[in-house]
């Protein structure tokens, strides 16, 4: 049983229930945001200011509300980049694929061109060698700040 008001307008069963600016008090969510539950009794108080108790389903999460009835497939395929949650994973994916195809392609460059000059002058293989370890200790840096950064993302 959860206190609600209808300040919101009047409850219906699958309606979702969210906190209203009085403490302890829900009401009918109408925009995104956190919701308490859905509710399993109607309610249509003649004051809705009047506060009683209704049978809801506890299920605490963040909904989307969606705008009505019919929505076309690009809205439906772009709904969830409304969320500033799914920008974040999309955009630390991306930070994350860049850096490292941007890891893979230099050290691939710079290990070919480190085999190549090898062949050429034998001599210099330590040299070369030493290079080819300083390549690659460069691509793991990139790589790991560019999945510092993706973490940060997320997190902050």
């Amino acid at each position: 049983m959860v206190k609600v008001t209808a300040k919101n307008g009047n409850i219906e069963v699958g309606d979702y229930i969210t906190s209203s600016d009085m403490p302890g008090i829900g009401q009918k969510a109408t925009e995104n945001g956190q919701i308490v539950g859905i509710a399993l009794d109607d309610y249509s108080p003649s004051s809705p200011e009047q506060v009683e108790k209704i049978m809801v389903f506890v299920d605490i999460k963040t909904n989307f509300m969606s705008g009505g009835g019919k929505i076309g497939i690009l809205d439906a395929l772009t709904a969830g980049s409304l969320s500033g949650v799914s920008l974040r994973y999309i955009l630390a994916a991306v930070v994350t694929l860049v850096t490292f195809s941007i890891g893979f392609v230099s050290f691939g460059k710079t290990s070919g061109n480190s085999v190549e000059a090898l062949g050429r002058n034998p001599l210099a293989g330590r040299h070369i060698k030493s290079v080819v370890i300083f390549n690659f200790l460069l691509t793991f840096v990139i790589m790991l700040v560019g999945l510092a950064i993706a973490y940060l993302i997320l997190v902050l």
